[in-house]
């Protein structure tokens, strides 16, 4: 743990209780996603406290015109939560205008370029933003004396919903301590199983619902995957149970298999995503994970109402399967069209999805059509938004840094970029698609060649 970090967001939460005391108006921006939306809701849980009124706004993505619409305002203070960490040199356009709280775990860009403000951000420190915290865990350590610990599950939620597991198949670093904060305080319990959602299907289903790691010939194949057990020995009479009604034995001689199979097709460094840490929320009664998956199409979708409400309890599990099943319905359908419309040149895919894809889903669309797609290394997807081209870049290789690629590249369009070293994403005009594409390509290279030259 890294303790001037956790320092510095102790000495901004005090900075920002003495703003916000001696004018209790604020802007809360977050982005529509899971870590987003659960970072909104533990905030939310600390301006009741305080009695301090707040103007919520969700976005993808941060333009000119939303920080233009911003500076009409007369409330000086204005925080954003998992977002604007890559909008430096936007933000900055708010200084001396505004009180500024950055709360993100992105990388910051432009590299180099001063935050208006307090910028809380393990990255600042020279943290991994995409494993050491998500923007929820770290609102829940900030507030964690003045939240309700039943509720830290919604941070473990946001966590989840960042992938901050997934290369370590668990949490750790400050979404660690929140974890043990929650299993202490008797809201989460948390176990070893297989990385799936829904456990309490039939053993074929489950196996077959498999989206990370993506396994050949199983994922997606509820027959294949019914063969499978006959495979490893599991008694006819044992095949239409679900996954949780297995002994471990029984779970073992599956998962070995899933391994061999991954390492036939070459995907080593997946047999080590087969298990997981799972995280059972005792208030909401389910899988964290699942959880997130749920607050994740729910705002995508602009519900962000109903996810807040979600998070405390009051909707009902029928109207939240359908949230789901919407979204998983969508995403397949827009896979379905990826496959006929990708363009493959050097193992790298474009996807062009504007019309037919929500642009809230690009980034999980383009990720698992790479997963599925194991010759290719990077995949590039485009949805349409509000006028714009949103796209979405994921890549397999670890040591290309994908934020700063396509940061340079969508500035270059004339738009705004960034993410993760694995995962990013941009906002340019329409009629720049191509541009950034061989933009993105020339740097792609140069960027392989040198780290080809420095091994």
């Amino acid at each position: 743990m890294d303790t001037e970090f956790l320092e510095f967001i102790k000495e901004e939460k005090t900075e920002l209780e003495k703003l916000l005391k001696n004018n209790s108006c604020i802007v809360v921006f977050h982005s529509n996603d899971a870590d987003g939306v659960t970072s909104l809701y533990l905030f939310v849980q600390f301006l009741k406290r305080i009695n301090c009124t707040a103007r919520i706004i969700g976005v993808e993505s941060l333009t000119k015109a939303v920080i233009d619409e911003l500076l009409k305002t007369r409330i000086k203070n204005v925080v954003f939560l998992d977002i604007g960490s890559g909008y430096l040199d936007l933000l900055n356009e708010l200084n001396y205008e505004k009180n500024i709280f950055i709360i993100d775990h992105h990388k910051p860009q432009p590299a180099g370029v001063a935050a208006p403000g307090a910028h809380i951000n393990p990255e600042v420190f020279g943290l991994k933003g995409d494993e050491y915290a998500s923007a929820a865990t770290i609102v829940a350590y900030m507030l964690l004396e003045e939240l309700e610990t039943r509720k830290l599950d919604a941070a473990i939620i946001g966590a989840l919903g960042d992938l901050q597991d997934l290369r370590a198949g668990k949490l750790l670093y400050l979404n660690a301590e929140i974890v043990k904060e929650a299993e202490k305080h008797g809201c989460i319990t948390r176990y070893l199983d297989l990385a799936v959602y829904y456990k309490e299907q039939s053993i074929a289903k489950c196996l077959a619902s498999l989206e990370d790691p993506y396994i050949p010939e199983i994922s997606g194949n509820p027959v294949a995957a019914f063969k499978l057990l006959q495979e490893v020995g599991i008694p006819l009479s044992r095949r239409q149970l679900r996954w949780i009604d297995l002994d471990y034995e029984e779970k073992q001689k599956i998962i070995n298999y899933l391994a061999v199979l991954l390492l036939e097709y070459g995907e080593f460094d997946n047999v080590f995503r087969l298990v997981k840490e799972h995280y059972y929320s005792k208030r909401l009664r389910d899988e964290c994970r699942r959880l997130a998956t749920i607050i994740n199409s729910m705002s995508k979708y602009g519900f962000v109402e109903e996810a807040l409400r979600f998070l405390d309890g009051k909707i009902d599990r029928k109207t939240l399967e359908r949230f789901r099943e919407k979204h998983k319905e969508n995403i397949k359908k827009s896979l379905e069209i990826a496959r006929k419309r990708c363009l493959v040149e050097s193992s790298i895919a474009v996807l062009d999805l504007r019309g037919c894809c929500h642009p809230g889903i690009i980034g999980a669309v383009t990720g698992l059509f790479l997963q599925a797609q194991q010759n290719l290394k990077v995949a590039i997807g485009v949805a349409q938004l509000n006028g714009y081209a949103k796209i979405s870049v994921r890549a397999r290789d670890p040591e290309i840094d994908l934020s700063i690629l396509v940061r340079e590249a969508a500035k270059r369009c004339g738009g705004f970029g960034g993410g993760h070293a694995q995962a990013a994403g941009a906002l340019i005009p329409q009629d720049k698609i191509t541009d950034f594409i061989t933009y993105f390509k020339e740097a792609l290279k140069n960027e392989s060649k040198n780290l080809h030259q420095g091994s």
